[in-house]
């Protein structure tokens, strides 16, 4: 069976949205829905900027497309340089086939965060 995880959309100036009306931010996940919940709710207001709206719960469907726009090639490539990989994609079919779980971990291998 598969694991079910939540997300959640981190963004520095609230509501925010780029050219291509991307929102400027960053997909977090979450293993539980209480722990996105409560991450949410503790992050809403950012106490330094004054800015509310800095967190929202997202869709699974909004966080894979809200990744791709935002770093989809760069994504790609973090996979095909993955040396556990263990199917090849094309570009087309990681986009639309990849599990989003496993796509968040090659978005947070292009932005430089780990576990």
């Amino acid at each position: 069976m598969a694991t079910k995880h939540y997300y959640a959309m981190s963004t520095p100036h609230g509501t925010a949205v780029d050219t291509n009306n991307t929102p400027i931010g960053y997909v977090q996940m979450f293993a539980k829905k209480r722990e996105r919940d409560e991450w949410v709710d503790d992050n809403y207001y950012n106490a330094h900027t004054g800015n509310a709206h800095q967190t929202a719960t997202i869709s699974e469907h909004d966080a894979r497309v809200t990744m791709l726009r935002q770093h989809g090639r760069e994504m790609f490539e973090a996979h095909e340089n993955d040396r556990f990989k263990v199917s090849s994609y094309t570009y087309r079919e990681y986009a639309q086939f990849y599990p989003t779980a496993l796509m968040h971990d090659n978005y947070k291998t292009v932005l430089g965060y780990s576990d």
